[in-house]
């Protein structure tokens, strides 16, 4: 009889166990993560060069963050949709005391594959210009360099599929209007260590 109630109290925190460790999961990849406090109007010296007429898509992004693969993953299928029809720039947070090969890892490789897309690093200083605290914060701006989208492109920390960020920008760039104009950002710090 011993020997039964303590498997039976064995099973009993082994579920709770398990059912806490999902919660903590499913708390953590749906909990998003703060929203840049983007400036209203695009500061073009960051990208060197003028804009052209075209709509500006920035996303910033951790090189090491496991989440934003999800977040490369939605922006190829953004570009596959809007291709000419937006200038798109992929920003790399780069610490200054990190060499430039620890910037041009895996998501940059991936980023640099994508058609018409911009890759570069940025700064702490600049992340600090445009507000952004984690990564896979994308920001729209307008052909008046005019910001018209602030949020993320995924649905969940890591998460591919159908999401309202993407779909906002998506309709944005096709019809010219707005289905919203914020949605959650679901990433890590972008300025944590991730190595």
């Amino acid at each position: 009889m011993r020997r039964r109630v303590i498997t039976i109290l064995g099973i009993i925190v082994w579920a709770l166990a398990v059912g806490i460790g999902f919660a903590y999961l499913t708390d953590y990849g749906t909990r998003p993560n703060q929203l840049a406090h983007a400036p209203p109007h695009l500061p073009v010296d960051i990208l060197g060069m003028p804009p052209n007429k075209l709509p500006t898509l920035l996303l910033f992004a951790h090189p090491h963050c496991p989440c934003t693969h999800a977040t490369m993953a939605e922006l190829a299928r953004l570009i596959a949709h809007n291709r000419g029809q937006v200038n798109v720039h992929v920003l790399f947070y780069r610490p200054l005391e990190k060499p430039r090969e620890w910037a041009e890892a895996d998501l940059w490789q991936k980023a640099k594959k994508l058609p018409d897309v911009t890759v570069s690093t940025v700064s702490e200083l600049d992340l600090l210009r445009f507000g952004v605290s984690t990564s896979g914060q994308t920001l729209v701006y307008d052909a008046n360099q005019k910001l018209v989208f602030s949020g993320g492109i995924t649905s969940a920390r890591g998460h591919e599929g159908d999401n309202t960020g993407r779909a906002a920008i998506t309709t944005y760039l096709q019809t010219g209007q707005l289905t919203t104009q914020q949605t959650p950002v679901f990433g890590c710090s972008i300025t944590e260590d991730q190595d």
